[in-house]
């Protein structure tokens, strides 16, 4: 399934849609996460992730949120984490 991504900023320029592939309806939000945190470098405890108006919990599986094939998923970034601008080369 291909899940596309918004929410992070990339080097010099606007907020950009990032595209995933590979992942299943029974993956869990914390895989979806760890894939995120390493291909951005960006800590787990500093976002969170939404998609339709609902806080994707880290226990969850994609289909208990109605996460299906090329679903859009917004990276939150916590409130007071004390982050500087992220930038992705």
């Amino acid at each position: 399934m291909q899940l596309f991504v918004t929410g992070v900023r990339q080097k010099n320029s606007l907020r950009k849609t990032f595209t995933l592939n590979h992942f299943s309806e029974d993956d869990t939000i914390r895989t979806l996460k760890m894939v995120i945190s390493n291909k951005f470098c960006v800590p787990i405890k500093l976002f969170y992730l939404v998609s339709g108006r609902m806080n994707l919990k880290d226990d969850g599986i994609l289909k208990d949120f109605d996460v299906s094939n090329e679903s859009t998923i917004q990276v939150m970034f916590r409130s007071g984490a004390c982050l500087r601008e992220i930038n992705i080369n």
